[in-house]
């Protein structure tokens, strides 16, 4: 064998060892997290006791932004909840083995999405999916109110006149549509609504709301 097929071979097999260490580290990881007996989800699954146990580690809460970028990094199905497989492939492909290497990538993921419009877009749709119950078309009003909140806490200035409309008008449920079209409204139109488009072709939700604004500007105007 040639000193160069020689070295080509240990080159290979270095990155199948390093390979083998990361997955059994993210492998003892998950074990440290899955099968609490409180969770009761069977096999396999870090449950709702387990995921605070992991927050509490991370030194993050609950309704913490960084709740939510890891679900989307890790690719989760239900809340609260994180497969074998999820949890898995998902910090092998992070290249994360310990909860330090996990809490500094959520940590540059945050700061990323600060200024990454397409990456905060797609953690936005993600969130619609992820966010409501299984198997249901439709998110409920509250649930949504609570999400935009930990997405877009200081972000808009619009978000709380925009919270505070739903509620006084009841609404219900956010479709998909809805709830895709809000980012970018928020993204498009200025706080005081100098920039808006009457003709633009936002929906009926949206649009009374810029009416609801304005009405409450005249009202104080007058007051």
């Amino acid at each position: 064998m040639s000193p160069n097929a020689q070295q080509s071979t240990t080159d290979e097999s270095n990155v199948m060892d390093d390979a083998k260490t990361v997955t059994v580290a993210v492998h003892q990881l998950f074990e440290r997290y899955a099968n609490k007996p409180a969770d009761n989800l069977g096999p396999d699954r870090i449950g709702p006791h387990g995921v605070l146990e992991l927050l509490e580690d991370l030194g993050i809460g609950s309704t913490d932004r960084k709740v939510l970028i890891l679900a989307w990094l890790l690719k989760a199905k239900i809340q609260c909840e994180f497969t074998a497989d999820e949890w898995n492939d998902g910090l092998v492909a992070l290249g994360v083995v310990s909860i330090d290497d996990l809490r500094m990538v959520l940590e540059k993921e945050e700061r990323i999405l600060e200024k990454d419009a397409s990456k905060l877009k797609t953690l936005y749709r993600f969130t619609y999916t992820f966010g409501k119950p299984e198997h249901h078309r439709k998110m409920d009003c509250e649930t949504a109110i609570v999400y935009w909140k930990i997405l877009f806490e200081d972000r808009y200035a619009l978000l709380d006149a925009w919270t505070s409309f739903l509620r006084v008008q009841q609404i219900d449920v956010i479709k998909s549509d809805i709830w895709n079209l809000v980012l970018e409204f928020f993204e498009q139109v200025d706080a005081n609504l100098s920039n808006y488009d009457d003709e633009a072709a936002w929906p009926v939700l949206l649009t009374d709301f810029v009416e609801h604004i304005r009405k409450e500007k005249c009202t104080v105007g007058t007051a």
